[in-house]
């Protein structure tokens, strides 16, 4: 499924005759499985950068769904249910600075935003 490319070499020393070697092959493919990158504006995180108490605003209302915030390890250190709503506020001062993942489920697809919590 890929473009093959063989090819061998004439090794010449002084006035010798050629050294030819090994037929050597390469198999040069495209990756599979990995989509194209979409900007998914669907949540607004605000403010951002944070000190850990921020807004999530969500593009349509969500009338039943799920939001989960995980750290660099992919483990869940918050989890809340979402009603009839387009906002909801998060505190999470007592969560170290870094870099975590807000994951909302909408009852139909999953949304994913990056957030920066600051030190304190």
């Amino acid at each position: 499924m890929g473009t093959v490319i063989s090819s061998k070499a004439h090794i010449y020393l002084d006035f010798n005759p050629a050294i030819i070697t090994n037929t050597v092959s390469a198999t040069l493919t495209l990756p599979v499985g990995l989509n194209e990158i979409e900007t998914d504006n669907s949540i607004l995180i605000f403010p951002h950068p944070s000190e850990g108490d921020f807004n999530i605003f969500f593009s349509n209302n969500i009338q039943y769904g799920t939001i989960e915030i995980l750290n660099i390890f992919g483990e869940i250190i918050f989890s809340g249910n979402i009603f009839n709503t387009t906002e909801t506020h998060i505190n999470l001062k007592n969560v170290s600075g870094g870099i975590y993942f807000i994951r909302v489920y909408d009852g139909e697809k999953y949304s994913c935003k990056k957030v920066i919590l600051g030190q304190k």
